[in-house]
């Protein structure tokens, strides 16, 4: 194997992780639930500290990063909603967020060459959000209003200012960008 694949294993890792993840966390086995929902997080950010750190970012990765990542946050956030009290409309809400997301995502790269990359807002919304999810986990009821809170203004924001960022190249009035990597045709 080479080493360049090894961040898109450990994404594809996370994704073989999840139904177990799920499974126990929707059991009730908090104790394995958490140990594997320890696991998913550590592969999502070894992943692409791996493919930076080395010089192994491709376009493959950050596309499997990306949907993987909605996958694992529309998975847990289905099971909060069915096991863990969850709001349904903020499911939805965050359902359709990630549904224009993707559909966007996937316009910029088949018809204007660009990929997509999250930053520091987006990165402060998943934080955010994590906690949301831990916080019914483990039914810490003070805090579980005020985490949803700041997750819907975070991820508000983030997705604000991800259509500033990228709506030019939706209009097709920005450059275009090309975002292969070296050694590629």
């Amino acid at each position: 194997m080479k080493f360049g694949a090894l961040p898109n294993l450990l994404s594809l890792a996370r994704l073989a992780l999840l139904p177990w993840a799920w499974i126990y966390l929707d059991q009730g086995a908090l104790r394995p639930g958490f140990f594997i929902l320890g696991i998913i997080v550590l592969t999502d950010v070894l992943d692409g500290w791996i493919a930076r750190k080395f010089g192994h970012v491709t376009r493959l990765g950050k596309i499997l990063d990306h949907v993987i990542d909605k996958l694992v946050i529309l998975s847990l956030t289905g099971l909060l909603v069915r096991r863990y009290g969850f709001p349904l409309w903020f499911f939805y809400l965050l359902l359709g967020r990630e549904v224009l997301t993707l559909l966007a995502a996937g316009f910029l790269l088949t018809f204007r060459d660009v990929v997509g990359q999250s930053n520091g807002l987006g990165k402060a919304a998943g934080v955010a959000f994590g906690a949301t999810i831990w916080a019914y986990l483990i039914d810490l009821e003070a805090l579980k209003t005020p985490l949803v809170t700041l997750s819907l203004v975070l991820m508000g924001a983030a997705s604000l200012n991800y259509l500033r960022l990228y709506l030019p190249f939706l209009r097709g009035t920005s450059m275009r960008i090309s975002l292969k990597e070296p050694n590629q045709p």
